[in-house]
């Protein structure tokens, strides 16, 4: 977006393949494959947190 907006150029629109839900303005339309609500938590709210349990990437493998 940056680079379009230092060439000059219209921002014609923003895809994504998948939208967590976010409500985030791009400054032109916006369009995804997949829309799907992710929860999200603050550390102390967050259950794996409070049992000392760790936060692993998706796609992670543990004990690797």
């Amino acid at each position: 977006i940056e680079m379009v907006k230092k060439s000059g150029a219209a921002l014609a629109g923003v895809g994504s393949l998948v939208c967590r839900g976010k409500n985030i303005d791009f400054g032109g339309k916006f369009l995804s494959l997949l829309k799907i609500d992710i929860p999200t938590f603050k550390p102390a709210d967050c259950l794996l947190c409070k049992e000392n349990i760790p936060v692993i990437k998706p796609g992670s493998r543990r004990g690797e």
